[in-house]
């Protein structure tokens, strides 16, 4: 009796203990699954040190789940551990972490010694790794491909890991049949993701939209909030399609009279509009609602980038406070709300944080260091070119070969007449793909006469067509028709942009109207882009108010420029110096008007060197000055200023130095001026044989005064060509020559034709 009540006592004591541990390990479990893995590792390690065989590949796991892996080799001797004690699937945690180190050879080694069949998602897309990046046989590769794609037929994550595998574009095993053959297998068995694969796949590659559609239909019905977002995307790319195809051909290059081209692009925009509103931010609104907080973002960008915020067109329904507070309200660690909020705030001043831009792309310079440094570059670039930031980062970025900013570094060589052919070469090769800002510096090249022979009307026709909405590209072709001579197009552009409230149009049709000395015009639409912070029209502006045209606060437009110009922005150091420099809204002050001459010079200005000189020229009495004018004109031709050695040899003549003067105007022969020069110190006509081949305004003045008496149709052309572009003294002769002439149908002809040139330049 006693033995037996022992043996019993035993047995229930034992079985109290396999009770206790069971309970254990199913805590454990628990625990694990609510992601409480502290009070899982405890209970597994515990079990561990009683003997128990199975806490090794728990503990592995839950190791590797939280990433606290401190000791790597003690964790590999952990999962071979689990791996000897039967446990197959171990072998794949050896795996990833030997792919994690960089071991390949290792980590195949463990991929053999598992049991596929047993691979996780994540086991299959490190087997793929492998293949891709450790095997170099192909028959090895295609013997393991052959391998999972007969798991995949009844597993679907093999089946998802090879769709994702072979829809890879970057993948030398690219192949999109295969990929959705694999969607179609693992979103049969009710894998969301391999759902939104196969639409995308569906959508993009094959362009079945319809297919595409009914898929990500079905998945919204399950509420899927990024099915919505899908959906969205597709309406997107619909629009862009049904836009390139009204706009072929370019609206911009295929239109006679203004109306053709309102309409037409009016007709544009509504296109636009009616996919986005109707389409587009219905199904990213649908995907917010439904939880997926992304679609939002895309939506205020695109508020941000058309200025929307805070109108009844919004698509986010926003006032730009409002997106602000949404921004905000992610975490510190997400990127691109704090990115959407640094262009907020430079797209709205209003909100007064525009400094708070330059904060957020610092802090992202941790993350992507490439990319925040050009947005750095671009933020300060607003101040002016020769920044010093901006430059900085710039040639940062160059050093990486970052490809914007090697297209900007090549445009500003060139300007600097520095490594012009490779500079050339890398402004071309970018133009003739397609990008529009190294067509738009090509342009800027050939219009100052830097660059010729470049086919630039071909080139914005091939990217106005290729993107039908780009606003730039549109007035990039404004700027060209102005050039030559075409002002009805191009004033039709301006306009069209202009009243629909873009900056830069509003400056540039300020400066027709300048041009044709509409001072009232000229003002509106500066104050039009002055209200979008235009820097270009509130300089502009400032210097109608130092002319006396407007009323304005003087001491307040004083500050303004000088805030630039300490920034580096030379127009606003040249402006105040020219004010200071004639007492225009200030008082005469030759000092003031030497410092900020000097500030330009500091930034790159050979110019100011010029300006000095201009002034000291104008106190110049009894020749006090004459050895500060020639060392500041000599050190301005050292600095390759423009007109330079004109300017120092008319100084010259003043002086009396006529042969000093005519020697340096013969080692300037390419420059129209000094042929001009020339041919009023001299007298002959040989130093203007080449005035009806020039593009230059004075030269041809100078051509047509002296061809005046004995061809006075002939001269009457020249003096139209030169008159176009303004040209000083221009309208005398012009008029000299019609009242000579004295027949209008011979006038106009002789106008028509000289409207046809190339418009000339000053």
């Amino acid at each position: 009796m006693h033995k037996s009540i022992l043996n019993i006592f035993g047995s229930s004591f034992l079985l109290l203990l396999l009770f206790a541990g069971c309970a254990n390990k199913d805590v454990a479990q628990k625990a694990y699954r609510n992601g409480d893995y502290e009070t899982a590792f405890a209970i597994w390690k515990r079990r561990a040190d009683a003997g128990y065989l199975d806490a090794s590949i728990h503990l592995a796991n839950i190791l590797y789940k939280t990433g606290k892996i401190r000791d790597y080799a003690s964790f590999i001797r952990l999962a071979q551990q689990a791996y000897n004690q039967g446990n197959k699937k171990a072998a794949f945690l050896l795996e990833d972490i030997y792919i994690k180190q960089g071991n390949l050879q290792k980590a195949f080694y463990w991929m053999q010694k598992g049991d596929l069949t047993l691979s996780s998602q994540r086991d299959f897309q490190n087997h793929l790794y492998l293949v891709r990046h450790f095997l170099t046989s192909f028959s090895d590769q295609k013997y393991f491909l052959e391998t999972f794609e007969k798991i995949a037929q009844n597993n679907p994550l093999a089946a998802y890991a090879l769709a994702k595998f072979y829809n890879d574009p970057t993948n030398p095993f690219y192949a999109p049949k295969r990929a959705l053959y694999f969607y179609k297998i693992a979103y049969a068995s009710g894998n969301i993701d391999a759902g939104l694969g196969l639409a995308r796949l569906y959508a993009y590659q094959y362009h079945d939209e319809a297919q595409a559609l009914k898929i990500l239909g079905e998945l919204v019905a399950q509420k899927n909030a990024r099915a919505a977002y899908e959906i969205g995307n597709i309406f997107y790319q619909k629009m862009q399609k049904s836009l390139q195809s009204y706009n072929h051909p370019c609206i911009t290059t295929h239109f006679q009279k203004p109306d053709q081209f309102y309409v037409k692009k009016t007709t544009l925009f509504k296109l636009q509009e009616l996919y986005m509103q109707k389409g587009v931010a219905v199904w990213y609104q649908k995907a917010y609602d439904m939880g997926y907080k992304a679609a939002m973002l895309r939506l205020i960008a695109f508020d941000i980038d058309q200025k929307r915020l805070g109108t009844p067109n919004s698509y986010s329904k926003m006032t730009p406070q409002e997106a602000e507070d949404f921004l905000l309200s992610y975490p510190d660690s997400s990127p691109k709300p704090k990115l959407l909020l640094a262009r907020l705030y430079t797209a709205y001043p209003t909100l007064g944080k525009t400094e708070l831009a330059e904060s957020i792309y610092i802090d992202y310079m941790d993350q992507n260091l490439t990319d925040a440094e050009w947005k750095l570059y671009q933020l300060y670039r607003i101040k002016g070119t020769k920044n010093y930031r901006a430059q900085t980062y710039l040639q940062d970025l160059v050093q990486r070969g970052f490809k914007p900013a090697l297209i900007t570094w090549a445009y500003q060589n060139l300007l600097a007449n520095k490594e012009k052919r490779h500079s050339y070469k890398i402004l071309l090769d970018a133009a003739q793909k397609g990008d529009v800002n190294a067509i738009s510096y090509l342009y800027t090249l050939q219009s100052k006469g830097i660059i010729k022979d470049v086919p630039i009307f071909e080139l914005l026709e091939k990217a106005c067509e290729t993107d039908p909405l780009n606003s730039s590209i549109d007035l990039q072709f404004a700027a060209y028709y102005l050039k030559n001579n075409k002002l009805t197009q191009s004033a039709t552009i301006f306009q069209y942009y202009a009243q629909h409230n873009n900056d830069k149009a509003q400056f540039h049709l300020a400066q027709i109207y300048k041009n044709l000395c509409k001072v009232n015009l000229q003002t509106y639409w500066l104050e039009k882009a002055k209200m979008h912070n235009n820097r270009r029209a509130q300089i502009e502006y400032a210097s109608l108010v130092f002319d006396g045209f407007i009323d304005g606060n003087i001491q307040e437009t004083v500050h303004m420029l000088d805030t630039y110009a300490q920034e580096g922005d030379i127009l606003s150091a040249n402006i105040l110096g020219d004010a200071y420099a004639e007492g225009k809204g200030v008082d005469f002050n030759p000092k003031a008007a030497i410092y900020y001459y000097t500030l330009a010079i500091k930034n790159g200005d050979g110019n100011g060197y010029i300006n000095i000189a201009s002034l000291y020229e104008k106190i110049n009495i009894d020749h006090r000055y004459d050895n500060i004018i020639e060392n500041m004109y000599l050190k301005a031709i050292s600095a390759h200023a423009k007109n330079a050695k004109v300017l120092y040899a008319q100084f010259l003549v003043k002086k009396g130095a006529i042969k000093k003067a005519k020697e340096l105007l013969l080692s300037d022969l390419r420059n129209p001026k000094a042929k001009v020069l020339l041919y009023k110190i001299t007298g002959k006509n040989y130093y203007l044989h080449q005035g009806p081949l020039t593009d230059n305004g004075r030269l041809l003045l100078q051509y047509a005064a002296s061809i005046a008496k004995k061809s006075r149709k002939k001269a009457l052309l020249y003096a139209f060509r030169a008159h176009l572009c303004n040209t000083p003294s221009s309208g005398k002769l012009t008029y000299d020559l019609m009242r000579f002439i004295n027949d209008s149908k011979t006038i106009k002809r002789i106008y028509e034709k000289a409207k046809r040139y190339p418009r000339c330049t000053n």
